[in-house]
């Protein structure tokens, strides 16, 4: 209610509706979410948030191609922006696209704009782990977690990737952990699913 108040004071707010659109994406209203940040767009054509939202949204309908033109569209905007590098990173990781090639310079400009961030490492351990590169993804994973020993997300990948090289007690340890830090949220239950399946 009070967000339809606002769009009815004030039509041309990027802001009120890029906020419209995050409300109908958490409701998985797609098609409303897409004409919410399509008209940010308009509004705001040099902001690169609303084009990866667009990209975004643009996977979610599993349209991969006109997403990674969104993507591209929000780097030429803003190169430094880290959010941009992090979340076309993120697509070819989830998505499974180009994930040694696009997804790797994505995680390493992401790397060079932001050095201290776990995130950071977190996500380039992910591209070399899609890769097939374990040894130099678990070293990335152990980076991210001395930056945020607190992260559940970073125990889950090591936990994952050390039952990959067949480490289980050290894959039970970190899925166990990552369990702890999130019991109630989305890593924990794949911890959870992950424990329950190799150790029954």
């Amino acid at each position: 209610p009070a967000l339809q108040k606002a769009l009815e004071m004030d039509q041309n707010s990027a802001i009120i509706l890029a906020l419209n659109g995050l409300y109908y994406r958490r409701q998985n209203q797609i098609e409303k979410a897409w004409s919410s940040y399509s008209q940010a767009a308009r509004l705001e054509p040099t902001n690169p948030a609303w084009q990866l939202a667009l990209g975004d949204l643009s996977a979610q309908k599993g349209d991969l191609l006109h997403a990674q033109e969104y993507y591209n569209q929000a780097v030429t905007l803003d190169p430094q922006d880290p959010e941009v590098w992090r979340g076309i990173a993120v697509f070819f990781i989830q998505y499974d696209v180009e994930v040694s090639t696009l997804g790797m310079n994505a995680a390493i400009q992401l790397l060079k704009l932001t050095p201290k961030d776990w995130q950071s490492y977190n996500i380039m351990g992910q591209v070399l782990m899609a890769g097939g590169d374990l040894d130099s993804a678990k070293l990335y994973f152990l980076k991210a977690s001395e930056i945020a020993p607190e992260q559940a997300e970073i125990y889950l990948h090591l936990g994952y990737l050390l039952l990959i090289q067949n480490q289980r007690d050290e894959a039970y340890s970190n899925l166990f952990k990552a369990l702890q830090l999130d019991a109630n949220g989305s890593i924990g239950w794949q911890a959870q699913r992950l424990i329950d399946q190799y150790f029954p």
